[in-house]
């Protein structure tokens, strides 16, 4: 499942800022990248429903992972504080009583600590 996948990648880049290895949080950035980029797709195709109204949150989201992201993993300086970023990003998925994952949650956002 794709909000599954998201959360993976998210602490998996966790844990290599935790490492400090530099090839390796690249390289999971962009795992991260990919899925959000489809979670953005199957958000605008209505596969995937939040808790949340409107398109702000996903859209920032997505924004964050496919744009900011990748500038941030270039710049060592900024790894303490991307690891706090990511916080709330992997906590965001959760399962819904349903037994679906649905996107919602903390009720933070990105870059909020």
């Amino acid at each position: 499942m794709i909000l599954e996948q998201m959360r993976n990648a998210l602490e998996r880049l966790q844990q290599a800022l935790e490492e400090g290895d530099g090839q390796k949080i690249r390289q999971v950035q962009e795992e991260v990248s990919r899925a959000f980029r489809l979670a953005w797709e199957k958000y605008q195709q209505g596969d995937i429903r939040t808790q949340i109204r409107g398109q702000a949150l996903p859209r920032t989201m997505y924004l964050f992972a496919t744009e900011e992201l990748p500038a941030v993993v270039d710049d060592p300086a900024r790894w303490p504080v991307l690891k706090h970023e990511l916080v709330p990003l992997w906590r965001w998925g959760r399962a819904h009583p349903s037994g679906r994952w649905v996107a919602g949650g903390g009720g933070s956002s990105p870059g909020s600590p």
